[in-house]
């Protein structure tokens, strides 16, 4: 529950341009290993 409450906060940031967007060039294959490893991290503390 906690972590919704935290991405509607960071939706309504964004929404309210307190947080902007910037796009630039990054490696895909780096992207999805950084998402992957945060999604991963807080099941391996069980």
């Amino acid at each position: 529950m906690e972590v919704l409450l935290d991405e509607l906060v960071k939706l309504s940031r964004l929404e309210s341009s307190m947080i902007q967007i910037k796009c630039e060039k990054c490696s895909i294959r780096k992207t999805i290993s950084e998402a992957v490893f945060q999604i991963m991290l807080p099941l391996s503390d069980d």
